[in-house]
């Protein structure tokens, strides 16, 4: 079955379907809304690999859904855009 794809549509819910239609990123924006900030705590709260949470994160930060910034203790956290 071919997937649907809604980037012509100008809802911007559609739109962003298409960058978190796979379970990974769908985990992590849920992780993500429950306050997760860490590389570390998705790992721990996931149990997945940590190339598959960089390649499932990189897409998310790339469409603008998430964010890197850096902590107080120079680390990277990630962040919703406001």
């Amino acid at each position: 079955m071919k997937k649907a794809s809604f980037q012509s549509m100008p809802c911007p819910v559609a739109r962003a379907l298409e960058h978190i239609g796979d379970g990974w990123s769908r985990l992590i924006l849920r992780d993500a809304f429950y306050g997760l900030r860490r590389f570390d705590e998705f790992l721990t709260s996931l149990g997945i690999a940590s190339n598959t949470l960089t390649r499932a994160l990189n897409p998310l930060g790339a469409h603008g859904l998430l964010e890197g910034r850096p902590s107080q203790d120079n680390t990277t956290r990630l962040q919703s855009p406001p």
